[in-house]
């Protein structure tokens, strides 16, 4: 293990979970045994769990060091959310615009 990563393991009869702090201090939890590739890059990922219970890809870069795979992945613009209104279907626009007004006043 690198000095990024925490010792608590996780497992629940399943599979084992590792803590790990990434490089810029976020922990997730990830399963080191099930490694797949970027659809993109096809850099191989792991896919972590957030404290907020988002699915984060994670990779090691050049220094062996735990990264968010957003930071390296040259198509990770592609698979960014775009916000409600912002070339969602019409139906979200209006919801959208719905909430705003209520909020509005």
């Amino acid at each position: 293990m690198t000095t990024h990563e925490m010792l608590n393991e996780y497992d629940h009869g399943r599979k084992p979970f590792v803590e790990i702090t990434l490089n810029g201090g976020a922990v997730v939890v990830v399963n080191l045994d099930e490694p797949t590739r970027c659809k993109r890059c096809k850099k191989e990922i792991w896919w972590a769990t957030t404290k907020n219970v988002k699915s984060m890809p994670i990779t090691k870069d050049k220094d062996g060091v735990w990264i968010s795979h957003f930071t390296d992945c040259p198509g990770a613009k592609d698979f960014r959310k775009s916000k409600p209104g912002a070339g969602d279907s019409l139906d979200e626009a209006l919801r959208q615009a719905e909430r705003d007004r209520r909020f509005a006043n």
